[in-house]
């Protein structure tokens, strides 16, 4: 699945297609959707899967996953609520230096083997977060941590295929309402779609050939002639009919499907987030079967997210999965790629009162939720731009106050060396005047030196002179 191009024109123009009251793609002649056994055997999951238990999501919060990636409690850049972000699993188990370089994160400490064990459970998590249960903005639910603990603890006994199939319905009805990102699994999705447009040449042996056809799908889409850009492919399946379908995967068998449950003739999946509605009777020309006219019942009590209103009650639906039936080898065709029908069917089809058979205000219960689906999408979106705008505003101040901090320090920076430079002017102008005046000072004492010589010498010449002028007398 790593190497699938994404396709966003092919899922855009599938989303008009989708009834989210059944479940199901309408086109032009015919029904599909996306089945467990397809879903199931794209990763090699198909085996048992009737005798598998559906893994449930489990609470997970921020503690809780803390302790199932061997990290140390604290606070994380990239951890909150009830997600995680990618960056910060990468961080910590990314790169074969991140255990140097996060040792004191990790509570495997210098115990390089087990965060070995660790970096498989949180490459699973991350893989399961960004490829088969995407949220936008690169988020990851935390509850993907208890469904790896599920799948590595309890191996082949459980099966994620139910709450994949799930998780899928519940992205394209939102689309279908109104939603503007497909938070589901878009490449298996995708796939199955593509696989069912392809003209496979040839029938294959399965049972040798399965993993390698599912491998080298993108290498097959690249060969075929595909509409490019959402006009296209939406103007191609508004006329796209039913002979024109790759009905039954060459590639897989169908010799024994789920179809319908002992107490439904549907089946209940439990998702990661919610409840889903599953009536493969609608498409049962896709295993390869007779295609009748399928029973029409109200889905709708089985089609809601959780919340704290509306918990899921886990033991009824696990009751309604184990109660599934089958349909055997012996009710398959003889022409698996023609999807037969009988003739009521198409009436069936192209008659809309034939959908009717619900009970009175179903249909009102059904546009009550999705106005409510609708609000919670824009009440979503109105907190994520308000979150957005709050955070943008403390970057803002934060900025702000950083740009004050930086002046003041450059302020204080240059008051600081003005003042050394002017301390240093007066140390330097004191040390001249002190020079000046011991000058001044030598000078004085020099010059009062010279006149005291002066002063004598006249003395002597004065005594010279009085004693001449008395011998001079005499």
């Amino acid at each position: 699945m790593m190497t699938i191009k994404p396709r966003r024109d092919v899922i855009e123009a599938l989303i008009p297609h989708w009834d989210p009251e059944n479940n199901v793609f309408r086109f032009t002649d015919y029904e599909m959707t996306p089945t467990l056994e397809e879903i199931a055997h794209f990763q090699g999951w198909g085996r048992n899967l009737r005798r598998q238990r559906p893994i449930v999501p489990k609470n997970v919060n921020e503690g809780k996953f803390l302790k199932l990636l061997n990290i140390n409690y604290g606070q994380y850049e990239g951890l909150g609520g009830k997600w995680v972000k990618f960056e910060l699993l990468f961080h910590l188990y990314g790169l074969k230096c991140n255990f140097e370089r996060n040792v004191e994160k990790l509570k495997s400490k210098e115990n390089k083997k087990t965060w070995k064990v660790h970096r498989r459970f949180a490459f699973m998590v991350a893989f399961l977060g960004r490829v088969v249960f995407p949220e936008r903005e690169g988020r990851m639910d935390l509850h993907l941590a208890g469904v790896v603990e599920a799948l590595t603890s309890e191996g082949d006994d459980y099966t994620l295929v139910p709450m994949i199939l799930s998780y899928i319905f519940r992205a394209l009805t939102r689309c279908k309402l109104g939603a503007q990102n497909f938070d589901g699994c878009n490449i298996l999705l995708q796939i199955w779609f593509l696989e069912h447009f392809y003209r496979h040449p040839t029938i294959t042996d399965f049972r040798e050939l399965w993993p390698i056809h599912t491998y080298d799908h993108q290498k097959r889409i690249d060969e075929c002639d595909l509409p490019e850009g959402i006009d296209a492919w939406k103007e191609l399946l508004l006329t796209l009919s039913a002979k024109l379908i790759t009905w039954n995967y060459n590639w897989f068998s169908s010799k024994e499907v789920i179809c319908e449950s002992a107490y439904h003739s549907y089946l209940v999946l439990i998702g990661l987030d919610g409840i889903q509605p599953y009536a493969p009777l609608r498409v049962m020309r896709q295993f390869a079967r007779l295609q009748k006219v399928p029973p029409t019942r109200d889905m709708s009590k089985f089609c809601y997210d959780f919340g704290k209103d509306q918990p899921h009650d886990e033991e009824e639906i696990i009751k309604i999965w184990y109660a599934s039936k089958v349909s055997e080898l012996n009710e398959m065709v003889e022409d698996r790629d023609r999807g037969e029908v009988i003739p009521e069917y198409i009436t069936w089809f192209n008659d809309p009162s034939s959908f009717g058979d619900r009970p009175e205000g179903s249909n009102r219960r059904r546009n009550d939720q999705r106005t409510i689906e609708r609000l919670k999408e824009e009440l979503e979106h109105a907190q994520m731009t308000i979150a957005k705008q709050q955070a943008q505003q403390q970057d803002r101040v934060a900025q702000i106050r950083l740009n004050i901090e930086k002046y003041y320090q450059f302020a204080l920076r240059v008051m600081d060396k003005d003042l050394k430079h002017a301390k240093n002017k007066a140390a330097r102008l004191e040390e001249e005047l002190a020079n000046t005046i011991g000058l001044v000072r030598r000078v004085e004492a020099n010059k009062n030196a010279e006149i005291y010589k002066l002063q004598e010498d006249l003395s002597i010449i004065e005594e010279d002179a009085h004693q001449q002028q008395l011998e001079f007398d005499q």
